[in-house]
């Protein structure tokens, strides 16, 4: 029998006459021979052909779609059929928007109740919150999330490992992390996970892009449904969000309005695109009509869903990006192969975004502006930098949240740091079959390449004739002063491997060039580790890796750790891993190398740090040694986590 399918979400009203096509997904199970549409409670005539898309990554997963013209207020039902044996989605209520004074539709059905507006029940204190409205959080549930520790411990000012405050409350520096739909699957990483006390903002990935400008949940099941561990059954808790109750959990948007709810410091943004989303993107803002639509879909999703911002992660204007029409694993992907008037509209659809927040009347009294804060991500390729001009669209944004990782990885067959802080000494890249441009593949190279392109100066390369110190000038320019305050530097909790046959250098003064094939291993795929992984490994706590029933790779679990080897030029990790016998050479950064890069954050006026993603952190457990170790970093300590002088880094040494 098929297990019950689900509506992707949809407006909740609709325009008389209005024709809409509608889409369902089954995450799992029997496969259906027939499926059928229900409308106000009467079937409709068998179908027998599905969707090719949709979330076919699990056995079983199917999907359909249908038109529906509205008349009238109406109730839709999905049915999938095995013969005889048949089961029902839940309803979608849509209600049909009349004129002023017109008179309610004589086909109008009754009312039933909404699933994301529960009836009350005392014995579940929590039962009537309704998604992205904190207000509706009641003081009785909001003790049922102290007592559970929903969101981790809540925020002292001042304390050691907290984000630090400013006088007026808020956050005084940035700590953003990504909490993307899949994490609560292989990873177990739920909402209710998120040490919320070392985080200024949550970005929810991803959104799609449709070719009409509006957004799409891509997985509905697990941002509108899902348990999220927030059931009885999740880590032991109460029972409050029991799944068979009469406040059903409805995903990740109910479960980010508890966490904001107990932590009022905290705020909330969504990210549209990523590296497999982003193809639509550069013909929706070239057409103005399109352009426009995005804009008032990214304020109503905000505004339905409780967000403080929106974040535009377009990988990547005018250079593109992914070339994959498929990708094994991936439910969708899109080939996005960039433009050369990408970087116009890039720029229009930002304007146009500011002034469509600033002309909204309400106040955010999360944000330090008052209105919805407008972030982006950009990559950090001195050519995907280049392809740009900042100077053009930094007035519009908030903040730039630079993806300051994937420098190197297994798609060469040159290893080195994944995320290097400083110069990673890209001339001895060469003799290993890479090129120059590396000397520039690192953070804060980057940063000073971001600095001279706002300056209107991208010529600006190392060369025999441009100098460090000439290109570090820019340091202490006018233009710096007002970009650096907007920048906010990526941090990796995963880590890049490769198969090396090269021995582990002895020295933390070494060239980090090496040798390498495609690795065999991975946390969830091959040629990535999350850090934490590695970090267990490391500390020979394998065990602590399916912690919450976390399923990562069984090679990784019986992992045995060779040596590692500290870069104090890169101030980042090289780790020699056995794994099935074979050696992996695994590029990380750990403790010390985060706290270092948010220590560099602090000094150099920047407005924060990102985690990508936040699921890589030590969890399993609940010690989080990384995001610990940022805030560690954001308050200058002499001393690591563990009270032990930081490692050496050192600026400059291969210069």
């Amino acid at each position: 029998m098929p297990t019950k399918p689900t509506i992707a979400w949809t407006s909740p009203t609709a325009s008389p006459n209005e024709s809409r096509k509608l889409t369902w997904n089954m995450y799992w199970g029997q496969r259906a021979e027939k499926w059928r549409i229900h409308v106000n409670g009467q079937p409709g005539a068998d179908i027998t052909s599905f969707d090719s898309t949709g979330p076919l990554t699990q056995a079983g997963a199917q999907a359909g779609s249908f038109t529906h013209v509205f008349q009238a207020n109406t109730q839709l039902e999905v049915e999938l059929c095995n013969g005889n044996n048949c089961v029902k989605s839940d309803a979608v209520n849509i209600a049909l928007q009349r004129s002023a004074g017109a008179p309610p539709s004589p086909s109008t059905p009754v009312p039933l109740p909404s699933p994301s507006q529960p009836a009350a029940n005392p014995a579940y204190p929590c039962a009537g919150t309704v998604p992205g409205k904190v207000e509706t959080v009641t003081a009785a549930c909001l003790a049922k999330l102290e007592e559970i520790q929903f969101g981790g411990e809540k925020l002292v000012p001042g304390k050691l490992g907290h984000i630090p405050l400013a006088a007026n409350g808020k956050p005084a520096k940035e700590a953003y992390g990504y909490f993307v739909e899949w994490s609560q699957y292989g990873r177990k990483f739920n909402v209710s996970h998120i040490n919320a006390a070392q985080y200024s903002k949550v970005l929810f990935s991803f959104l799609r892009l449709m070719p009409d400008g509006s957004l799409k949940i891509t997985d509905e099941w697990a941002t509108l449904q899902a348990s999220n561990g927030m059931s009885a059954s999740a880590d032991g808790k109460a029972n409050l969000f029991d799944y068979t109750q009469p406040e059903k959990d409805r995903g990740i948007m109910l479960a980010l309005t508890y966490l904001k709810a107990r932590h009022p410091h905290l705020k909330t943004s969504f990210s549209v695109g990523g590296w497999t989303l982003s193809g639509q993107f550069s013909s929706v803002m070239a057409n103005p009509q399109t352009r426009a639509a995005f804009v008032r879909n990214v304020l109503n999703f905000a505004n339905q869903y409780g967000f403080d911002g929106v974040d535009i992660d377009w990988e990547y204007p005018v250079v593109g990006g992914n070339t994959d029409a498929a990708m094994a694993g991936v439910n969708y992907v899109e080939v996005n192969r960039g433009s050369p008037s990408d970087a116009i509209n890039f720029v229009l659809m930002l304007k146009e975004l500011r002034e469509a927040v600033n002309a909204e009347a309400m106040v955010n009294p999360r944000t330090k502006t008052g209105k919805k804060e407008i972030s982006t991500a950009v990559g950090l390729n001195p050519k995907t930098i280049d392809a740009l001009d900042f100077s053009q669209f930094i007035p519009f944004i908030d903040t730039v949240n630079l993806m300051s990782y994937d420098f190197n990885g297994g798609w060469s067959s040159v290893a080195s740091h994944n995320a290097p802080l400083y110069n990673n000494q890209g001339s001895a890249a060469v003799a290993k079959g890479g090129d120059q441009l590396h000397s520039e593949f690192n953070n804060y190279d980057a940063v000073l390449n971001i600095l001279w392109n706002a300056s209107g100066r991208k010529g600006m390369r190392k060369s025999a004739s441009v100098t460090q110190a000439q290109r570090e000038a820019v340091l202490s320019s006018p233009v710096a002063q007002q970009v650096l305050p907007k920048l906010i530097l990526g941090l990796a909790y995963y880590g890049r491997s490769w198969s090396t046959s090269e021995a582990m250098p002895q020295s933390t003064a070494y060239t980090p060039w090496f040798k390498g094939g495609a690795a065999t291993g991975g946390s969830f795929e091959n040629g990535v580790w999350d850090t934490a992984d590695v970090i267990y490994v490391r500390d020979n706590k394998q065990g602590l890796m399916t912690a919450r029933g976390r399923q990562v790779s069984a090679a990784v679990t019986s992992a045995r750790f060779m040596g590692e080897a500290w870069d104090q030029f890169a101030c980042a990790n090289l780790a020699w891993i056995n794994v099935g016998g074979s050696t992996q050479l695994v590029s990380y950064n750990d403790e010390d190398s985060l706290q270092h890069m948010a220590r560099f954050v602090t000094d150099q006026g920047m407005a924060g740090t990102m985690v990508w993603e936040m699921d890589g952190d030590t969890h399993g457990e609940g010690s989080y040694r990384l995001s610990r170790a940022v805030m560690h970093g954001f308050a200058k300590q002499p001393n690591n986590i563990d009270g032990k002088p930081l490692k050496t880094c050192v600026k400059g040494g291969r210069e």
